[in-house]
Formats: C-alpha cells, sequence, structure tokens
C-alpha cells in the first residue's frame, strides 16, 4: 500500500471516528433530558444534588457527575459552585500527594469562587499547609475537627485567615482536654471578618487578666454544647464555656448560644443591646433574672433550669407580667427541666394568662419540655394551658415528643 493510500485511509478512519461520536452525543442529547435543558438549569440541578458536605469520593456528587457521560462531565466541569466546598478526612484511602493533588485540582474548578474547608481529625500537615499558605485568603468557611488543643493553634500561626467569616471548631466528643480562654481570643483576633463562630464541645479552664478583645464584627456565637442536658435533680454541665466573656466585647452580637451560665451580672455589659437570641443554662449557684435588663431587644430565650432553681421561672415570668420594660421585645420562650415536680402550675398558668392581659406586646409561643412527665401533670393544669393556648399563643407543655397541650383528654 503507498504512502498516499495509507494516509488516505487513516483520514477516512479518522472523520468515520469523529462521525461515530457525533452520532453518539446526538443520540444521548435525544434520550438524556439533561441535554435538553439550558445549561444554567442544568448546572442549577446539580448545584442541587450536592449533599452538605461534598466529599472527594467517586461516588457521590460533584464527583460521580464526571463520569455519567460526556455531557454530565462538561456541565459538571463548567460549573465552579460545585467545587467551592470539599471535606478532608484523615483516613482517607489516598497518599499525602495524591490528596494534595486532588485538593489542587478540586479548588482549581472552583476558580475565584470563595472556599468552604471542612478538616477532620489530624489532617496531614502538607494539606494543613496547603489549605492555610495558599488558600487561606480564599477560605470563608471553615470547619474543624480537633482532637486536642493543639490543632487550634493552626488557625492563629503565621497567617491570619483574613477572609472567613464562618468559623466551626468541634472537639471529639471523647476528647477530654481544656483550653485557656486567652486561645480563643486569639483565634477571634486572627480572624478580623468574622461573623458566625462556634466553639462545640470546648472546655475552657479559668484565666485571668488577660489582654481583653473588642471584636466588632461577630453576629453570632455558640460556646460549649448545643443544648446542656438536663437530668435528675439537676443539671448536666460541660466546664463554664463562658470564661471567654469576662474579656470581651461583641457590639454586634445578635445571637449567643451558652452551654452553662456562670456569670455575674455586671459581665453581662460585654453583651451586644441588639442581642437578639439568647440559648443558654444556668448555673445552680446563679440567679441573674434582673441582667436580663441589658438585652431590651431579647426576641427569642431558651433556659435550661435545674429542678432546684425552679423558683428563678417563677421570678422570671413575674417580671414579664409585672413590669413593662422587662424583655418588652419578647416573642418566644422555651424552658427546659428535667421533671413536673417543684413547679407550681396554678402560679404559671395565672402568669401566662396576665401577661398576655397586662403586655402590649405579648409572647407568641411558650414551650416547656421535660425529660421526665413523672409525676403526671394534673388534668385541671393541663385544661388551663390550654385556655391560655386559645387565646392564641402557641403553647408546649411536655416531652419534645408529646405536647400535652394538644393531647385529647383521656389519651
Amino acid at each position: 500500500m503507498s504512502a498516499n493510500l495509507r494516509e488516505e485511509v487513516s483520514s477516512a478512519i479518522d472523520v468515520q471516528n469523529e462521525t461515530q461520536v457525533n452520532d453518539r452525543r446526538e443520540l444521548n442529547a435525544i434520550h438524556d433530558p439533561m441535554a435538553k435543558l439550558p445549561f444554567e438549569i442544568s448546572s442549577d440541578l446539580f448545584i442541587r444534588c450536592l449533599p452538605d458536605c461534598p466529599r472527594t469520593d467517586p461516588g457521590h456528587a460533584p464527583m460521580i457527575f464526571l463520569i455519567v457521560c460526556h455531557w454530565w462531565r462538561e456541565i459538571a466541569l463548567a460549573t465552579p459552585s460545585l467545587w467551592a466546598a470539599v471535606v478532608i478526612r484523615t483516613s482517607s484511602l489516598h497518599k499525602v500527594s495524591q490528596k494534595q493533588q486532588l485538593l489542587q485540582l478540586w479548588v482549581q474548578r472552583a476558580q475565584m469562587l470563595p472556599l468552604t474547608f471542612s478538616l477532620h481529625g489530624s489532617v496531614d500537615y502538607p494539606i494543613q499547609d496547603l489549605v492555610k499558605n495558599v488558600y487561606a485568603s480564599r477560605v470563608q468557611n471553615l470547619e474543624l475537627f480537633i482532637a486536642n488543643a493543639g490543632h487550634l493553634r493552626w488557625i492563629t500561626r503565621n497567617t491570619p485567615f483574613c477572609s472567613l467569616t464562618k468559623l466551626t471548631i468541634n472537639a471529639a466528643s471523647d476528647a477530654k482536654f481544656r483550653i485557656d480562654p486567652s486561645e480563643l481570643l486569639e483565634i477571634l483576633r486572627a480572624v478580623p471578618r468574622l461573623c458566625d463562630c462556634t466553639f462545640e464541645n470546648i472546655d475552657c479552664s479559668y484565666a485571668d487578666n488577660l489582654e481583653s478583645l473588642t471584636h466588632t464584627g461577630l453576629q453570632h456565637l455558640h460556646l460549649g454544647h448545643h443544648r446542656s442536658v438536663v437530668v435528675g435533680s439537676g443539671c448536666s454541665y460541660h466546664s463554664n464555656s463562658t470564661y471567654p466573656l469576662f474579656h470581651a466585647t461583641l457590639p454586634a452580637l445578635e445571637s449567643l448560644r451558652l452551654a452553662r451560665l456562670n456569670i455575674r451580672t455586671g459581665q453581662f455589659i460585654s453583651f451586644s443591646p441588639l442581642l437578639q437570641s439568647l440559648q443558654m443554662a444556668l448555673d445552680r449557684r446563679v440567679l441573674v433574672v434582673e441582667a436580663f435588663r441589658l438585652m431590651p431587644h431579647l426576641t427569642d430565650l431558651e433556659l435550661a433550669i435545674p429542678v432546684q432553681r425552679g423558683f428563678i421561672l417563677s421570678t422570671f415570668l413575674e417580671k414579664l407580667t409585672s413590669s413593662p420594660d422587662f424583655l418588652p421585645c419578647l416573642r418566644n420562650l422555651t424552658i427546659y427541666t428535667a421533671s413536673t415536680d417543684n413547679l407550681q402550675y396554678s402560679d404559671l398558668c395565672r402568669m401566662l394568662i396576665d401577661q398576655r392581659a397586662s403586655r402590649l406586646i405579648s409572647l407568641e409561643s411558650f414551650r416547656l419540655f421535660f425529660t421526665s412527665l413523672e409525676p403526671p401533670l394534673p388534668e385541671d393544669i393541663i385544661i388551663s394551658f390550654r385556655e391560655v393556648a386559645k387565646e392564641g399563643m402557641h403553647i408546649h407543655v411536655g416531652s419534645e415528643d408529646q405536647n400535652l397541650v394538644s393531647t385529647p383528654v383521656g389519651w
């Protein structure tokens, strides 16, 4: 066969292959509804399929979009939002060098979008260095699952995350360590644009004479557990999570969640007067009803109260009834306690009725949760709560799974 003939045959084969590829694409377009949609809609559908924590596993979105077909791959690679967040785990089967390459490729696909990283456990140092030294200026949301106090210092060492607006640090449930409040304050200093900060399961030791901090951007802060567990005759707490607040001024704070309150009334002054939402557990030794006067814009309040401190509830509701200037904006009140014993329910019902009658702006919802419904609530008390509910207030009294106010009589 001559050279010219070989070239003609080779060219004909290339044309035939290209024709077959085009025909296959056209056939896929006929059968694949995604190919009939505008790119913007297909891209949006892919984004809606993302899990909360996108992983690098090939069987999960967005990686799985790359292997379905050529059209899906093109959509995925042309949609930067699919690659703006990623979870990095220590237990990954990839070698460190492979994880580095994969992370670099992942971020490259995100183009110039702000990044979200979730780092689990003792992530390899080369990965930490890559995240901090190369991508720190683009990280907007950072989530760390730590096993020891040393992992906290990774945030403040050398390069600050100057664009970070949301930070979540979660200690392992079995981790047994305490940190100095100064370390939390240093983290806040290192992220001046931070708006939302969570220190979950973090146990603080006491420290005094710390350098004070003023953070003008922080709007949402969570210290400790999501909710202290009310058990037996008292509350089960992590150690005090409020120590950093002794040395912090947060003028923009709108919502605050505390695992445990052990703070003097005068120290409430560090809380923002703009505070609208507060969730906390009260220590047995602390009575802070008057401190709520420092929160005139509070609309949502959630309290965990030990049984021995049940009188706090009566005192608190009496203030709501008798003092129009006491939490005038309060709309939603939630109380957690251990059992139905030791609470004056007739007084509670009367105060709720008086509160609706006497205040210009009244509660919209009142929820009282028990971990135990023993002894049972008297039927006349339940009926009284129902009468209050008929006036328009949403009332839940009982366990989280059962509302005695809406349960039929004799149930």
